[in-house]
């Protein structure tokens, strides 16, 4: 926002003198005083800066005071034509110091300090606002750090997440596989056991049955022979 300084080619304070206790270095003063109002009037502030600046220097009073407050008011005026706020800032500072010091002198007609002071007014409500608007920067960068940081934490979550889903399956997988591993070979040894218990079955059949023939055969002899018609079993 742009302010418009009670400023302009009628708008500087009167520098007019009294005809007794001037000296050389004050009539140095005026002529100083005059080229800067004559430098701003045709649109060169920056040498108008300059002149009123040297012209601050008076031992009189009257010019130092007018001098400090047209400084201090030119450079508030120039500050509106820069866009980059770091160097508007030094210079509404710088401002505000000159017109401060014009009100201290003591030198101003009652006008002319209502003015100062009114000019005073609008260089802080620019520093105020220059400052608030730098401090909603500052916050903007940090809370898109604080949402990159967010980001960058939520992306890692993710990852990790990703990661243990990952781990989490393969160790499924594995005892799954260890599982039928084991069901495997539980199923073996029990095939193992039951076609074992199969073949003792088998065998003691046979057994019996071999045993059954020979008793058989002992039979047919002995009855063959008239001897004992029984054979007892050994089972």
């Amino acid at each position: 926002m742009k302010y418009i300084f009670l400023i302009c080619s009628i708008g500087f304070l009167s520098f007019s003198l009294m005809g007794e206790g001037i000296s050389e270095a004050a009539d140095n003063g005026t002529e100083k005083l005059q080229k800067g109002v004559e430098s701003f009037n045709t649109g060169n502030i920056q040498e108008a800066i300059s002149l009123f600046a040297e012209a601050s220097n008076s031992g009189n009073d009257k010019i130092a005071a007018s001098a400090y407050y047209n400084h201090g008011t030119a450079l508030a005026k120039a500050s509106d034509s820069i866009e980059d706020s770091s160097k508007v800032q030094p210079m509404l500072e710088s401002a505000y110091q000159s017109i401060k010091r014009a009100c201290l002198l003591d030198a101003l007609s009652k006008e002319n300090m209502v003015r100062a002071r009114r000019n005073m007014q609008l260089i802080r409500e620019k520093l105020l606002q220059l400052q608030n608007e730098s401090n909603q920067k500052e916050n903007s960068k940090d809370h898109k750090s604080e949402e990159s940081m967010n980001d960058e934490n939520s992306k890692d979550n993710t990852e990790k997440n990703d990661d243990g889903q990952k781990s989490q399956k393969q160790n499924s997988n594995s005892d799954m596989n260890k599982e039928q591993q084991d069901n495997n070979m539980q199923s073996s040894g029990d095939q193992e056991t039951e076609s074992s218990s199969e073949s003792m079955e088998e065998k003691e059949m046979n057994d019996i049955l071999n045993q059954e023939s020979k008793n058989m055969q002992v039979r047919q002899i002995l009855e063959s022979k008239g001897g004992i018609s029984n054979v007892d079993k050994d089972w």
